[in-house]
């Protein structure tokens, strides 16, 4: 597992990362979200030891990641799928790791295949496109087969199939009972990936809760009811613990009663409905709720709403 203890990380004045303490467990796919400048990467970069903390701890499987005899196989990683010499093929680039490493010659093969990319495998990387980039840097994270796998933005420049390959497979690793740990900027792929979220704003921990309960704590669920006599339908419908609001004529949000009760109060009434729709929360509502105030770079128009 991750093991994450008041770490802290400043640069001169400003502070990107301010005493964060969690743990990722194996078993789920844990999300790492935070606005842009939120300190995620620079979290990350801590946790594979290529930034020192200015204070506390961040372990791998039990040691700073400096302290693993196997590295590679402890946890591997893509932070920066750009960072390789252009010059080398595919294969070239991971025949060399695993060379270094002391893994067999065939692992090579076995997550070109994975990543989809063998076709391409004696192709100079420097001709890569962004796509091809992200899965090669995959395919590097997983080259030591390891416990642990960190994702820094892996769907970046991922076509539909290949979001959805990223998905998979980190469904895969954790149903094996490794430790996976993601970040991405992409709600909607997100909340159909990761089981437990860490989110974090101007380098301090927001929340750190299964998904499904950061999506609850946003505000749960209401019901859309459109009618012509809306207005009637709220006076029937108004009570302790109920709220009623209305953004246009014949339109109302309505929290604390279910759909069945709303529709059986109506229809008691003789009130005619066109429309009732259980509205729920997504991961991106709920996002934008907790960081609202947590984001370093706004314009004049959002720091106004």
């Amino acid at each position: 597992m991750i093991e994450v203890q008041h770490l802290a990380k400043r640069y001169g004045e400003k502070t990107a990362v301010a005493d964060l303490t969690f743990t990722v467990r194996p078993g789920v796919v844990t999300g790492f979200l935070g606005p842009n400048g939120a300190g995620k990467s620079t979290t990350m970069r801590m946790i594979m030891g290529l930034d020192r903390p200015t204070s506390g701890t961040a372990l791998v499987n039990g040691k700073r990641y400096a302290e693993h005899r196997a590295p590679l196989r402890e946890v591997g990683a893509l932070l920066e799928a750009r960072a390789l010499h252009p010059g080398r093929t595919a294969r070239a680039h991971l025949a060399s790791l695993a060379a270094t490493a002391g893994l067999p010659a065939s692992r090579v093969e076995e997550v070109l295949d994975l990543a989809g990319i063998t076709s391409v495998a004696d192709r100079r990387v420097g001709g890569f496109s962004l796509g091809m980039g992200q899965r090669l840097g995959v395919a590097t994270a997983l080259l030591g087969d390891p416990a642990t796998v960190v994702l820094d933005e892996p769907v970046n420049g991922l076509d539909p199939d290949g979001v959805l390959w990223i998905r998979t497979l980190t469904r895969r690793l954790a149903a094996e009972g490794r430790t996976v740990f993601l970040s991405s900027h992409l709600m909607s792929e997100m909340a159909q990936t990761a089981e437990h979220l860490i989110v974090v704003g101007r380098g301090r921990l927001l929340s750190d809760s299964s998904t499904a309960a950061f999506i609850e704590h946003a505000g749960g669920e209401s019901v859309r009811v459109r009618s012509p006599r809306a207005t009637e339908l709220t006076g029937l419908l108004a009570a302790d613990g109920v709220t009623v609001t209305s953004a246009q004529t014949g339109l109302l949000d309505v929290r604390g009663l279910d759909a069945a009760t709303i529709g059986d109060r109506a229809l008691a009434a003789g009130i005619a409905v066109h429309e009732l729709t259980v509205v729920r929360p997504s991961l991106e509502d709920a996002f934008m709720t907790l960081t609202r105030d947590e984001r370093e770079y706004r314009t004049d128009e959002e720091i106004a709403a």
